[in-house]
């Protein structure tokens, strides 16, 4: 027996927090240790996970407890071998959770992507020199600095691109949010269209902000000039990094 962590969360007088998931979903424990609530369930076979109706009704399940709480969400798959683990995790690391939980307390995440296109970047970007094709007789070492040369050129301009656009929405959503983190990766290339870029940016907002946050986005997606999209809100899950898994 195996036991699914889900999210932990403070102890409330509120038993509501103790009530079980909606119908349809795995049936959910809440253990308590130190003023810190885990909610977790059990797995007997671990390739049941890989079910996507088993993904669907985790995150269902975190919803729930969000909705009602400030949780530390963790990434699906996060397993202890059983509830003794469950009760050592909140009594070890009770100083560390509480502190995410105070940080994280009466926020939302809020996700925001951009697509820049080829033409996009091109004008953007300062323009750099062309990588040439070694002339006959060249050395293979100098052909691999020109390689290198070009990939470092890309890597570059994947990072002011990143620069550029939190600076640009960090400036937009001022006053908004608690918390900002960016990321761009490069969309794959499809037949008759450019190459791009996604832009992924999550911000941490607190919820009495959500509704002044959407106005804005609403006003600056208005104009067309950038193809944007909001989602959200969500449980942080990118404001609790990885080595807040205790299996980490």
């Amino acid at each position: 027996m195996k036991y699914l962590l889900h999210c932990i969360f403070e102890s409330s007088r509120d038993n509501l927090l103790s009530t079980p998931s909606p119908d349809g979903e795995r049936r959910l424990q809440v253990v308590e240790r130190h003023g810190l609530c885990a909610a977790v369930s059990e797995i007997t076979i671990v390739d049941e996970l890989y079910d996507i109706q088993e993904i669907m009704n985790y995150h269902r399940a975190i919803e729930w407890f969000f909705r009602r709480t400030t949780v530390v969400p963790f990434r699906f798959g996060t397993l202890l071998e059983e509830l003794a683990d469950v009760e050592r995790l909140l009594e070890n690391r009770r100083t560390h959770y509480s502190a995410i939980l105070n940080k994280l307390d009466g926020c939302a995440e809020i996700g925001l992507r951009e697509i820049v296109d080829k033409s996009a970047q091109t004008q953007a970007l300062p323009s750099s020199p062309p990588v040439t094709v070694c002339a006959e007789g060249s050395s293979p070492g100098t052909l691999y600095l020109k390689r290198r040369k070009a990939h470092f050129g890309a890597e570059s301009m994947l990072a002011e691109t990143n620069q550029r656009a939190s600076a640009k929405y960090r400036a937009a959503f001022d006053g908004m949010f608690k918390e900002f983190r960016s990321e761009v990766s490069r969309l794959e290339n499809r037949p008759g269209e450019n190459s791009g870029l996604l832009l992924s940016i999550h911000f941490l907002v607190p919820k009495d902000l959500l509704e002044r946050f959407r106005l804005q986005f609403a006003a600056l997606a208005s104009d067309g000039s950038s193809k944007l999209l909001l989602s959200g809100p969500w449980p942080p899950y990118n404001f609790v990094l990885s080595a807040d898994s205790p299996t980490a």
